[in-house]
């Protein structure tokens, strides 16, 4: 009997024999900006792996790659930190930000954890309906950091 994505999760986790290799692979933005129909044929070819994938869902000519992943334009996180990236679809470097001056400590206003995520607005509320909605069918609930959280910043 197949194990359901959480028991094969936790095996994996505690090292009890899992029936297989847990993992997510992603195609950055950039990637699928220069691949395009090539990627789709790949993704189309491993299923396992792109459960999820439907051919010529994406619009390539009228993508919104996202903040701080379109190139040459700037964009001010919730921590005041400007980036820029060169490249549409790859995530930007941080150009500036609030701290350049330890003067500025003083007056700093960090964003509000419960308002205010990484790039935007955070509905918590909506969270934990969706970890309670997985929890009650059984299914593995994750967390994470945001990408570029803060060493990015830092450096």
């Amino acid at each position: 009997m197949p194990l359901t994505e959480r028991e094969n999760y936790l095996r994996t986790v505690t090292m009890t024999g899992p029936q297989w290799m847990p993992c997510t692979v992603l195609i950055s933005g950039a990637s699928w900006n220069q691949l395009r129909e090539e990627a789709e044929e790949v993704l189309a070819r491993h299923p396992t792996l792109f459960p999820d994938f439907v051919p010529g869902q994406r619009d390539y000519d009228n993508w919104d790659f996202g903040a701080a992943h379109r190139a040459g334009e700037v964009f001010t996180d919730a921590w005041g930190c400007q980036w820029e990236s060169a490249i549409d679809g790859i995530e930007g470097v941080v150009i500036n930000h609030p701290l350049s001056d330890w003067e500025a400590l003083d007056d700093y206003e960090p964003p509000d954890p419960m308002t205010e995520s990484d790039r935007g607005p955070i509905d918590w509320g909506e969270i934990n309906r969706r970890i309670r909605r997985a929890k009650r069918r059984g299914e593995l609930t994750t967390g994470s950091l945001a990408h570029g959280h803060l060493f990015m910043r830092l450096t």
